[in-house]
Protein backbone atom coordinates (compact mmCIF):
# COMPACT_ATOMS: atom_id res chain seq x y z
CA UNK A 1 0.00 0.00 0.00
CA UNK A 2 2.77 2.43 0.86
CA UNK A 3 4.41 1.60 -2.47
CA UNK A 4 1.25 2.69 -4.28
CA UNK A 5 1.16 5.95 -2.27
CA UNK A 6 4.85 6.55 -3.02
CA UNK A 7 4.22 6.01 -6.74
CA UNK A 8 1.27 8.41 -6.67
CA UNK A 9 3.33 11.02 -4.81
CA UNK A 10 6.19 10.61 -7.29
CA UNK A 11 3.78 10.96 -10.23
CA UNK A 12 2.32 14.08 -8.62
CA UNK A 13 5.82 15.59 -8.24
CA UNK A 14 6.63 14.79 -11.87
CA UNK A 15 3.38 16.39 -13.02
CA UNK A 16 4.11 19.49 -10.94
CA UNK A 17 7.62 19.65 -12.42
CA UNK A 18 6.17 19.45 -15.95
CA UNK A 19 3.72 22.24 -15.19
CA UNK A 20 6.48 24.38 -13.72
CA UNK A 21 8.68 23.77 -16.78
CA UNK A 22 5.77 24.71 -19.06
CA UNK A 23 5.27 27.94 -17.10
CA UNK A 24 8.97 28.77 -17.37
CA UNK A 25 8.97 28.02 -21.09
CA UNK A 26 5.91 30.23 -21.61
CA UNK A 27 7.59 33.04 -19.66
CA UNK A 28 10.70 32.69 -21.84
CA UNK A 29 8.60 32.83 -24.99
CA UNK A 30 6.71 35.85 -23.73
CA UNK A 31 9.97 37.64 -22.86
CA UNK A 32 11.34 36.82 -26.33
CA UNK A 33 8.17 38.26 -27.91
CA UNK A 34 8.48 41.43 -25.85
CA UNK A 35 12.16 41.78 -26.71
CA UNK A 36 11.47 41.28 -30.42
CA UNK A 37 8.66 43.84 -30.23
CA UNK A 38 11.02 46.35 -28.57
CA UNK A 39 13.65 45.73 -31.24
CA UNK A 40 11.08 46.17 -34.00
CA UNK A 41 9.86 49.44 -32.47
CA UNK A 42 13.44 50.71 -32.26
CA UNK A 43 14.07 49.71 -35.88
CA UNK A 44 10.95 51.52 -37.03
CA UNK A 45 11.79 54.59 -34.98
CA UNK A 46 15.34 54.83 -36.29
CA UNK A 47 14.29 54.08 -39.87
CA UNK A 48 11.69 56.85 -39.62
CA UNK A 49 14.19 59.22 -38.04
CA UNK A 50 16.81 58.54 -40.71
CA UNK A 51 14.21 59.06 -43.45
CA UNK A 52 13.08 62.31 -41.81
CA UNK A 53 16.68 63.56 -41.49
CA UNK A 54 17.38 62.75 -45.14
CA UNK A 55 14.29 64.69 -46.21
CA UNK A 56 15.37 67.68 -44.13
CA UNK A 57 18.89 67.54 -45.56
CA UNK A 58 17.54 67.24 -49.11
CA UNK A 59 15.21 70.20 -48.59
CA UNK A 60 18.06 72.30 -47.19
CA UNK A 61 20.30 71.45 -50.14
CA UNK A 62 17.50 72.15 -52.59
CA UNK A 63 16.84 75.51 -50.96
CA UNK A 64 20.52 76.41 -50.87
CA UNK A 65 21.01 75.41 -54.50
CA UNK A 66 17.99 77.37 -55.70
CA UNK A 67 19.19 80.43 -53.75
CA UNK A 68 22.60 80.10 -55.39
CA UNK A 69 20.96 79.92 -58.81
CA UNK A 70 18.80 82.95 -58.10
CA UNK A 71 21.78 84.84 -56.70
CA UNK A 72 23.73 84.25 -59.89
CA UNK A 73 26.49 82.19 -58.34
CA UNK A 74 25.98 79.57 -61.04
CA UNK A 75 25.55 80.23 -64.73
CA UNK A 76 22.64 78.31 -66.21
CA UNK A 77 22.42 77.72 -69.97
CA UNK A 78 19.58 79.60 -71.68
CA UNK A 79 17.05 76.80 -72.22
CA UNK A 80 17.42 75.02 -68.86
CA UNK A 81 14.72 75.59 -66.26
CA UNK A 82 15.83 76.12 -62.67
CA UNK A 83 12.42 75.26 -61.24
CA UNK A 84 12.09 72.03 -59.26
CA UNK A 85 10.46 69.32 -61.35
CA UNK A 86 10.92 71.19 -64.57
Amino acid sequence: MSSLAACAAEEKRREEKRREEKRREEKRREEKRREEKRREEKRRFFAGWIHFRLLIRFNRLKKRFSLMLKGGLYRVPGGVSTQYGG
